[in-house]
């Protein structure tokens, strides 16, 4: 299984499958509390809170299923719907394509928030591929 998306956050060999699923989903494994403690989540919270996003989990092989499902998801989407950039930062996107494609010549449109469109060309053949999975015999590389 593919775990890539979430690897730039927490290392696979540091999490288990619920919390790998848990930021999936956006959910924090973590916080600090009023005083500045930090806090581990309970299994049984994440499991909670992925119960309340009707996501599978009350069991290891319903977390294990829906990590898969939910990184396959991840994979077919070819950028996410948003991506939300701090001022003077340096913006990275991740670009899943068919791995057939990277030699192909692509166009690009940005929206900013306040209007201002950016458009380019790319060939995503001059970025080296940071990962590749393959899913229902297609091979994707991000």
């Amino acid at each position: 299984m593919a775990t890539g998306l979430l690897r730039q956050i927490y290392p696979e060999e540091r999490m288990s499958a619920l919390s790998r699923l848990a930021e999936l989903h956006g959910i924090a494994l973590d916080y600090h509390d009023v005083r500045g403690k930090l806090h581990t989540v309970a299994e049984t919270t994440l499991r909670a809170l992925l119960a309340a996003m009707d996501v599978a989990a009350a069991t290891d092989p319903e977390v294990e299923s829906s990590l898969a499902a939910g990184i396959a998801v991840q994979w077919r989407e070819i950028v996410a719907p948003a991506v939300v950039v701090r001022e003077r930062s340096q913006p990275k996107l991740r670009v899943h394509l068919r791995a057939e494609w990277d030699a192909a010549p692509l166009q690009w449109r940005l929206f900013e928030e306040r209007g201002t469109e950016h458009r380019g060309d790319l060939a995503p053949g001059d970025f080296p591929a940071a990962e590749g999975i393959t899913l229902e015999g297609v091979e994707l590389i991000a």
